[in-house]
């Protein structure tokens, strides 16, 4: 049975992985996932931080984003969602309207606006082809709800409730701080009639020379000033009969809410605010998005990928320009090893990746034409912290603390991401420090990405080594590939454009003599 948008079952959710783990920071996960929650309901929050744990939960939300390529179906849950968030507002505030009557007549409002919003959405379900288990799901408990007693017998009620509201005609009477509040008198030839009827002919309404005041509608009037209210006191002694209808609606239908569809309106936030991000971010940088495939087994890829959080921050600078890269992890490799020159887009790297990791346990879009992964137990980070009082010494404590803990805590398939880990010692002690390392987590068939100068990590079994990338006249690309590290590529760069070569200094030498 239908009761989430998000969850199989909205009973048994993934639990909530701490707001403050270092990884979000890390990988500015936590600033990309704040600006997601600006855009969502309040409740559905939390969604962001309850990665998904297998290929069946995940596949549900992806066919829901399938099913949004339909701007018909965007559109309807678009205007679902806005208008439960807006109803939804107006009934918390009722009990706090200062007259009962007032609270009576807007009641009406809000469920009348309820149940045309439920049929709205239900027509427009119905209308289009839906492929996903969640709006497939929605549409039936739609239907199921359109046909039910209870609704039928709550709609007769709504109904007759709008009439009582639409016979109160009245007549309002100024004599100076004086207000009257009657009942129009009954029909009768009066000079105004006259002159309507004699300068019809000239007079695009004749009618609107004089006509009684009517709530045409049950519309929701929020606080309401004195004189309002006293008008309000005054028609229940005109009209006991049609508040006594409206008093009846309340006392039947005051606490009534229709849970269910609540909860969706708030978690088609979840899809439309993802959405929304994602496809400004397309057309403005001009790269893709992509529902990764979750395998169990094999090689894991993605192509043409990127920093997602860095994409959002470009799209507040003119002429941006986002450098794409690729990703892959046959079965048989256990480690990226990344080097290159400081600025390069190493880390800007190890972070797309983690981002792509956990980006795809949430179920939604990721960037890159294609990808290919498999669900991750868990994802971890050691990231350079360094404080600049803080000495050497405490700096390296601090590292081989950390990531004790990571590997005392390490399960079979996690992803670690470890950024210039050791870089506050010597090169010969963070060798055997990052091999200790790796053998451990190797041990714990963790997966990762080091991001180091160690060239030497690279001859590590079951590792791959990769370069961010120079022009010839020593430019950073940002592109980082599958290549064997050499230390001296990017120093052999710079030498040879500042002539600084072997063969430049003789060549000046011999010049000079």
């Amino acid at each position: 049975m239908f009761n989430s948008l998000l969850f199989l079952d909205y009973q048994q959710q993934p639990p909530q992985i701490a707001a403050d783990a270092d990884f979000l920071n890390d990988l500015h996960l936590d600033q990309l996932l704040g600006t997601v929650r600006q855009q969502l309901a309040a409740p559905i929050a939390a969604t962001l931080l309850q990665p998904l744990s297998n290929r069946a939960e995940i596949a549900y939300r992806q066919q829901v984003f399938t099913d949004l390529h339909q701007p018909a179906i965007r559109e309807a849950l678009a205007t679902f969602a806005t208008t439960m968030h807006r109803l939804d507002a107006q009934r918390i505030h009722l009990p706090h309207l200062f007259s009962a009557e007032s609270r009576w007549i807007n009641l009406v409002a809000v469920l009348g606006d309820t149940e045309d919003a439920l049929t709205q959405l239900t027509t427009s379900l119905q209308a289009h082809s839906l492929t996903s288990q969640a709006l497939l799901g929605l549409r039936t408990a739609l239907q199921a709800y359109a046909q039910d007693p209870g609704t039928r017998t709550r709609l007769a009620a709504i109904a007759q409730a709008k009439v009582a509201v639409t016979n109160l005609t009245y007549r309002l009477e100024f004599h100076g701080r004086k207000v009257t509040v009657s009942a129009p008198p009954k029909a009768q030839a009066t000079l105004s009639d006259q002159l309507a009827q004699t300068f019809q002919a000239v007079m695009q309404s004749p009618q609107d020379l004089k006509r009684d005041i009517q709530l045409k509608e049950p519309e929701p009037v929020g606080r309401l000033n004195n004189l309002q209210i006293s008008v309000v006191n005054q028609l229940v002694k005109l009209y006991p009969a049609e508040f006594a209808v409206l008093q009846k609606f309340e006392h039947a239908y005051g606490s009534y809410q229709p849970t269910l569809f609540q909860r969706v309106a708030q978690e088609a936030t979840f899809y439309l605010g993802w959405w929304q991000l994602e496809d400004r971010i397309q057309k403005a940088l001009h790269v893709n998005f992509c529902l990764p495939t979750i395998i169990t087994s094999g090689p894991e890829s993605a192509t043409a990928s990127f920093d997602f959080d860095l994409a959002h921050n470009l799209l507040t600078t003119s002429d941006a320009e986002l450098v794409t890269n690729d990703f892959r992890l046959a079965p048989t490799e256990q480690f990226l090893i990344i080097s290159g020159p400081n600025q390069g887009g190493k880390t800007t790297y190890a972070r797309m990746v983690g981002e792509l990791v956990y980006l795809c346990r949430l179920g939604i879009p990721i960037p890159g034409t294609q990808a290919t992964f498999k669900v991750r137990p868990k994802l971890a980070t050691h990231f350079d912290r360094q404080e600049s009082s803080q000495p050497l010494t405490g700096l390296l404590a601090n590292d081989i603390d950390r990531i004790h803990q990571i590997i005392q805590a390490a399960v079979p398939g996690e992803l670690v991401i470890m950024n210039e880990l050791f870089s506050s010692t010597a090169t010969q002690d963070a060798e055997a420090l990052a091999t200790q390392v790796l053998q451990r987590l190797t041990a714990k068939q963790a997966i990762g990405i080091y991001v180091t100068f160690l060239s030497s990590l690279a001859d590590f079994p079951g590792t791959v080594s990769m370069m961010s990338q120079v022009t010839s006249d020593s430019r950073r690309t940002y592109k980082v590939v599958r290549q064997a590290i050499d230390d001296h590529a990017y120093a052999t760069v710079l030498l040879a454009r500042y002539q600084l070569t072997q063969s430049d200094l003789e060549g000046g030498t011999k010049h000079a003599r």
